[in-house]
């Protein structure tokens, strides 16, 4: 009868780390080479999701977006004066603001060549009322953006004596 042969420690200690080494890989690396994996994978999906021509629905929803703020600046031409005055005239009453003058536009060829109108005004009275008065004309629809505004202080010679005034010039435009 032939018994097997034992086996060598050293045999038995190299299998040993085989099977370690194995179960190592497995147990260790192998979540980090599927983390790796997944990561190339998104990476792909993220530069073609970048690229404006997969999303035709991110333009339309830009595209809506930007239309609506324009339709903020954008306003009849030919009443444009009457309109400012009327709106901005409500406000000023209830600022306490007097308006002092609204002077007509320029009618020139390089004027209308503009793509956008701007008018003027011009307003007194204290500066926390001016300046409410110029807050609310900013988030007034239909006159236009409020593209500058200037506070001045003039000395006026009275019979009475000198008189201090605060006056604001106010610029607004609106695209025709």
């Amino acid at each position: 009868m032939n018994l097997p042969k034992p086996i060598r420690r050293s045999y038995l200690l190299a299998a040993l780390v085989v099977v370690l080494l194995l179960l190592s890989i497995r147990f260790a690396f192998w979540r980090t080479f599927e983390a790796w994996q997944i990561n190339r994978q998104l990476s792909v999906q993220l530069t073609k999701s970048s690229d404006v021509s997969y999303q035709p629905a991110f333009l339309e929803r830009k595209n809506h977006n930007l239309d609506q703020t324009l339709n903020l600046f954008r306003g009849d031409t030919a009443n444009y004066r009457s309109i400012i005055l009327e709106k901005l005239s409500a406000i000023a009453e209830t600022e306490s603001v007097k308006i002092i003058d609204v002077p007509q536009g320029k009618e020139t060829e390089a004027v209308d060549a503009l793509p956008y109108h701007i008018q003027n005004l011009t307003l007194e009275g204290s500066f926390f009322a001016l300046t409410r008065f110029l807050h609310n004309a900013e988030h007034q629809m239909g006159i236009g953006r409020v593209r500058s505004a200037v506070y001045r202080s003039a000395t006026v010679a009275k019979a009475s004596g000198a008189e201090k005034r605060l006056t604001l010039l106010v610029y607004l435009e609106i695209i025709r």
